[in-house]
């Protein structure tokens, strides 16, 4: 394989945060938290990424992050950031899996199949 595109995200994390501590009787060393997660989960289509943030972002309510996933897009062959949007937990179950089609985001959202059409803003992207 041969790399096409290398491309950032909006997330400002640039090192790995992670809180090592070694055990004294064995010597061996573990993770006392888990490590932060900032991408969950990927989707591409077209020329455009969808991308499931795992850490909340400056601008994310701390209420609205416990109902909500949110999906940054990106136009991969600009490497640009276009826009956010929500998808809202049903039934207090996150969203698990997701696939993108060219006029859909169907999404694993507990035990269901949800699908949202896509409006204008991501429409006029995918028309380019």
């Amino acid at each position: 394989m041969q790399l096409v595109h290398r491309v950032s995200n909006i997330d400002t994390t640039t090192k790995a945060k992670l809180k090592v501590v070694r055990v004294k009787k064995s010597g061996d060393s573990k993770l006392t938290a888990p490590p932060y997660t900032v991408n969950l989960r990927s989707a591409a289509f077209d020329e455009l990424l969808f991308n499931q943030s795992g850490l909340r972002g400056r601008y994310e309510s701390k209420k609205n992050w416990n109902y909500v996933s949110v999906i940054d897009v990106y136009d991969i062959t600009n490497k640009i950031y276009l826009f956010s949007f929500y998808i809202y937990h049903e039934y207090k179950m996150k969203m698990s899996d997701l696939l993108i089609t060219e006029k859909a985001l169907y999404a694993i959202v507990g035990h269901q199949i949800v699908k949202y059409t896509f409006g204008a803003p991501i429409l006029t992207q995918l028309k380019k």
